[in-house]
């Protein structure tokens, strides 16, 4: 509790820093145009006066000049001010279109692949990561760093480890989110590196960390494709215990709200889970 009331206080220190620079800041410049305002008034105006004596060369000439001069010198305030506000805004919005450009320079993900698998891969489930390095970013330390075993199919192994790991990286190196450094992974001895990603992703069926469930029916979510009978989809809501929640809540064809806010992140889970049973792939993966 120390620890998060420690970093709050900074975090809240740093605001008050800079909130209190950018008031300081609008102080002085509302001060310097307030007497950048008051110096051309005051010069018009003296210049005015010394204008009809002798034969100095600057006059204004009629009073109604003068009135005019010095109206039109009066707003310049508030002009300075909306010129140096739309200025501001104008590069607010120029650090925008540089994180757009920056999104748009991101290198994609290869999608075609050399291998094109069978419609059943794969059909066995066999798993094996050989030699297999992984970093994030080439300034951090691997995140699996030569990492070799082997999974036979049809079964189920548990992975267990402390936070930070590398639980996660291997989905991710399995999944091709991050691609590895060295090695290979084999999945029935077919190298997913050389498998499209759309191919690759959609014969493998996984419970993210985070549940995440799409904006629209239940039914939907459960079964994407539409391809699974409504007897199944109810068999497998039985199984992971959340049959009558569904019943309760209104059946499958209840709308669900991206935001989570139908179910909890305990019972998003288990949608999550029956999902994932509900997808005929021999290779499951639950993080």
């Amino acid at each position: 509790m120390d620890f998060f009331m420690a970093k709050f206080s900074k975090h809240v220190a740093l605001y008050q820093k800079t909130s209190y620079s950018e008031i300081t800041a609008s102080l002085w410049l509302s001060l310097r145009l307030q007497l950048l305002a008051a110096f051309i008034i005051s010069f018009i105006a003296l210049m005015a006066v010394i204008g009809n004596f002798g034969d100095f060369p600057f006059k204004l000439g009629t009073p109604g000049l003068v009135g005019l001069a010095l109206s039109y010198a009066s707003p310049i305030v508030s002009l300075l001010s909306s010129f140096l506000t739309s200025f501001t805004e104008t590069e607010k919005e120029m650090v925008s279109v540089e994180r757009v450009l920056q999104y748009i320079d991101i290198p994609q993900e290869e999608q075609c692949g050399s291998v094109s698998p069978h419609l059943d891969w794969p059909s066995h489930g066999q798993i094996e990561f050989e030699h297999v390095t992984l970093r994030y970013k080439p300034s951090l330390p691997a995140a699996l760093n030569n990492l070799s075993f082997k999974i036979n199919a049809g079964m189920q192994v548990g992975v267990v480890g402390r936070t930070g790991a590398g639980k996660s990286s291997m989905i991710n190196a399995l999944f091709r989110l991050t691609p590895i450094c060295n090695g290979r992974i084999l999945i029935d001895n077919l190298n997913v590196a050389e498998v499209a990603v759309r191919e690759l992703r959609q014969s493998f069926a996984v419970v993210p960390q985070s549940p995440f469930l799409f904006e629209g029916s239940l039914r939907d979510n459960l079964d994407p494709s539409g391809g699974t009978s409504e007897e199944k989809i109810w068999e497998i809501l039985e199984k992971v215990h959340i049959r009558t929640l569904i019943e309760s809540a209104g059946g499958l064809d209840i709308q669900v709200k991206e935001s989570s806010v139908t179910f909890s992140i305990g019972q998003c889970q288990l949608i999550c889970l029956a999902r994932a049973l509900l997808k005929s792939s021999k290779v499951k993966l639950v993080n």
